[in-house]
């Protein structure tokens, strides 16, 4: 009898286990997020515009000189900015990678669109 309740606890065990994996639902990537920069979110921002917000101010503004991805040459920052719709780094006048002290965080108007609707929801 004593063998019977010990596989049956091990089996419980295992299914308990077995369920606790770390599925991601359909519409969302590794990262967490459910962003995809193929798809243009509605909202105020205009999706293809970059904006920044410097050293965790709650102001969102456009970039004068590199206001498009066309401007940024930093590879890291297109990386993110492409995959995710954000970076956080600081970037040079001509759109170059600078220092990554104190970084600002850049965001695509598509992304900050995805957010503001993810907090709507």
């Amino acid at each position: 009898m004593k063998n019977y309740l010990l596989v049956f606890v091990a089996m419980v065990v295992l299914a308990f286990f077995a369920g606790s994996g770390n599925a991601q639902p359909n519409n969302q990537s590794a990262s967490g997020s459910g962003y995809n920069g193929q798809i243009k979110y509605p909202g105020f921002y205009q999706a293809d515009l970059l904006y920044v917000k410097i050293n965790g101010s709650k102001i969102i503004q456009a970039i004068p000189h590199h206001d498009r991805l066309k401007y940024v040459t930093c590879s890291d920052a297109l990386d993110h900015l492409h995959r995710e719709g954000k970076w956080q780094g600081h970037l040079k006048p001509d759109g170059s990678c600078a220092s990554y002290d104190e970084p600002a965080e850049y965001t695509m108007g598509n992304r900050l669109n995805y957010d503001e609707q993810q907090t709507t929801n």
